[in-house]
């Protein structure tokens, strides 16, 4: 089966210039030679520390900026050889979900007009079957039909980025790239965006919001891993420009095979009481890019390092939990120790004596508010 999207090699570097006129001192190795596919109603996350690459690569897959080097294919074109007005009709068909949800949007353009503009600029409705449409994408990501008529500073942050996917929405695209999309949002703004999205998701699999009934495939770029297994079905880890490890997030989650995909699955935050702590994630920062370690990026901050891990560059190759579509770019994939385990033996008890706690209190009842709050006077008094 062909691909939706399809990169191959592809590089990106950024030039540093500095003094009084500009001269060149180095470049920013951004991306460094990305293979990735991606199918049709898949959803793929791109994880990894800030700095390493995540952003730049999503607008890659776009051609919002382009590339040094490397291969891309679009449903099943040479994305990389339209040319400007070829490119205008294509990102019809690949849209983007920004990270600033305020700094995304026009605050001169009422939100009706935000999204009519590309349902006219593609020619997919005419007359009043516009404003029908615009009050369908609203009524799709949870806001009422009137609010076409305001702009956007009179929403908050989780109606501005629910507009924002309404807009990524409105062109009916084959796949959408979603840039850190809940980041600057409150928790439980976030929780609201992340359900939504995969709701949205849901349908699309069955044939819902892409286009023609197309099932849209959704590209998820972020660094909080606990979104992105709730939302994924596939994961690439980057570190440094590269892809380190990538595979169906089961496989990625319960058994990571790259010393840095297990660092980052250790950082995550645990709110059961009474977990074991995992081990210390990792030390150090990630080295400049501007000048990459040979061989291995990650071998400066790995704590299972040997010397071909600093001279030679692995590849990715399959990961020994033998899934199908697990890879790993490790030199030592076959001879690390298995991935710690989330919680010991010995937390079972707790966890039972929490339980029995929580069930104690489960069993009072529940006292009228009325009477709470006489015993809050008697209290003071």
């Amino acid at each position: 089966m062909t691909p939706l999207l399809e990169a191959r090699g592809l590089e990106k570097r950024f030039a540093v210039r500095s003094g009084m006129f500009g001269r060149r001192q180095g470049f920013v190795h951004a991306v460094a030679g990305i293979d990735l596919a991606i199918a049709a109603g898949e959803t793929l996350a791109i994880v990894g520390e800030s700095g390493c690459g995540k952003s730049t690569l999503g607008r890659l897959l776009l051609r919002l900026i382009e590339p040094d080097a490397g291969a891309l294919r679009f449903r099943g074109e040479d994305f990389l050889a339209l040319d400007s007005e070829a490119l205008r009709r294509a990102r019809r068909h690949a849209q983007i979900v920004f990270q600033d949800p305020f700094a995304s949007l026009n605050p001169r353009l009422s939100v009706g007009a935000t999204l009519a503009e590309p349902i006219r600029l593609h020619g997919l409705r005419q007359g009043s079957a516009v404003a029908d449409r615009v009050a369908e994408l609203l009524e799709l990501v949870g806001l009422r039909a009137d609010a076409a008529r305001n702009f956007p500073h009179e929403f908050s942050g989780g109606q501005r980025q629910r507009i924002g996917i309404a807009r990524a929405l409105a062109s009916e695209p084959a796949l959408i790239v979603g840039d850190e999309p809940v980041s600057a949002l409150d928790v439980s703004v976030q929780a609201q965006v992340l359900n939504l999205l995969s709701d949205l998701l849901g349908r699309a699999r069955a044939g819902g919001p892409g286009q023609q009934g197309q099932p849209l495939a959704f590209v998820l770029i972020s660094h909080d891993l606990g979104v992105v297994r709730h939302i994924a079905d596939r994961v690439a880890v980057m570190y440094l420009g590269r892809i380190v490890e990538t595979g169906p997030t089961e496989a990625v989650f319960g058994r990571p095979a790259h010393p840095y995909t297990r660092a980052l699955l250790a950082a995550i935050p645990r709110h059961e009481p009474g977990l074991a702590p995992r081990p210390a994630p990792l030390s150090g920062d990630v080295p400049s890019p501007l000048a990459p370690p040979p061989g291995c990026r990650f071998h400066t901050r790995c704590a299972f390092a040997e010397a071909v891990c600093q001279h030679e560059v692995p590849e990715l190759l399959a990961a020994p939990s033998g899934q199908a579509a697990h890879q790993v770019a490790c030199h030592l994939r076959d001879r690390l120790p298995p991935p710690p385990p989330l919680a010991e033996a010995g937390d079972a008890a707790v966890r039972q004596r929490l339980a029995a706690l929580a069930a104690f209190f489960d069993r009072s009842p529940p006292r009228p508010f009325e009477q709470q709050a006489q015993d809050r006077q008697g209290a003071s008094a």
